[in-house]
C-alpha cells in the first residue's frame, strides 16, 4: 500500500485541525451535529455552528464527575447512544469518560494521576469507537501502548504494544475493513493494524498490516488522525512547523485495498 499525498488545508490551532478532519473523514456519512475540544469542556453544535449542548464545565478544570469537569479533552468518538472523550492532553487527568448524550456520566476508565497498570493512563491521546465489536480503542501515548474497553460498560479488554518502539497519538478504525489506523507523532508513520482477528472480549494478536511513512516536508508530528469510511482516504492533523491537514488517498490495483492479500 502506498499513500498519497493529495492535498492539504493550512490551520492554526489543534482544535481547529480535529474539527476540519472529523468534518473531511465523514463526507460521506454526514453526522447532525460534531462536537469540538477545548480546554476543559467540549461542545456539540450543528454543522453551521449552532450550539446544541456543552458536556462539561466552561472555565474550570477538574476532574469532578459532578458536575462533569474535564482537564484538557484531546479527542472524541461516538457510539450510537454514547460520547467518548480522551481527557489527558496534558491537563490535570488521564482517563477516558464515556458520557450518554443526555450528558450523564456512564463509565470512566483511568483517573486524574498518569499509572502503567492496565485500564491506568499516561497521556491518554485518542479515542477510537469500532462498531463490529462494539469497543473502544484509546491510544494510551505516554505508555506506548492502545488499550481496548467494552463500550457499554468500560470493561478492560486488553492492550496491543506492537507498534512500539513508537507510540500511538491518534487512532481511528475503518469499521467495514476491520481495520486500525494509528498515527505515530515521534515516528512520523501511520501504522495500519489488523482488527480481523478481535472479539468483544479479546483483543487477539496484535498485528500490523502495513506502515505508512509521513514526509517531515509536509506534516511534522502527526497528531490525530480521521479515515474516511467508504474510501479509507487517511486524514492526518499535523503540528509544529506544518500545523494543516493533510489528505492521503489508497493507490492500489483494487479499491478499497486489501491490506490482507
Amino acid at each position: 500500500m502506498r499513500a498519497l499525498i493529495e492535498h492539504y488545508i493550512s490551520c492554526v490551532k489543534c482544535e481547529d485541525c480535529l474539527v476540519y478532519v472529523e468534518l473531511f473523514a465523514n463526507k460521506h456519512n454526514l453526522r447532525d451535529s460534531r462536537f469540538t475540544c477545548h480546554s476543559d469542556h467540549g461542545r456539540f453544535s450543528t454543522p453551521d455552528n449552532k450550539l446544541i449542548q456543552t458536556l462539561g464545565t466552561p472555565g474550570t478544570a477538574g476532574s469532578g464527575l459532578i458536575p462533569l469537569q474535564f482537564g484538557n479533552p484531546a479527542d472524541v468518538d461516538f457510539s450510537a447512544d454514547l460520547v467518548f472523550i480522551a481527557d489527558g492532553d496534558g491537563g490535570v487527568n488521564n482517563r477516558v469518560d464515556a458520557v450518554a448524550f443526555s450528558g450523564a456520566e456512564e463509565w470512566v476508565a483511568g483517573s486524574n494521576r498518569p499509572g502503567t497498570q492496565a485500564g491506568q493512563f499516561n497521556v491518554p491521546h485518542s479515542v477510537a469507537y469500532y462498531a463490529t465489536k462494539d469497543l473502544v480503542f484509546v491510544a494510551d501515548r505516554g505508555n506506548n501502548r492502545t488499550q481496548a474497553f467494552a463500550a457499554k460498560t468500560g470493561k478492560y479488554i486488553g492492550e496491543w504494544t506492537c507498534m512500539r518502539p513508537g507510540s500511538p497519538w491518534g487512532i481511528r478504525t475503518w469499521t467495514a475493513q476491520d481495520l486500525l489506523f494509528q498515527a505515530d507523532g515521534h515516528g512520523q508513520s501511520i501504522s495500519i493494524l489488523d482488527l480481523s482477528g478481535t472479539t468483544s472480549t479479546s483483543l487477539g494478536v496484535c498485528s500490523i498490516l502495513a506502515t505508512v511513512d509521513i514526509d517531515p516536508a509536509l506534516c511534522t508530528s502527526p497528531h490525530e488522525i480521521a479515515v474516511d469510511q467508504v474510501y479509507g482516504e487517511i486524514y492526518v492533523a499535523c503540528m509544529g512547523e506544518h500545523a494543516r491537514v493533510v489528505r492521503y488517498k489508497q493507490e492500489c490495483a483494487e479499491k478499497p485495498c486489501n491490506f490482507r492479500a
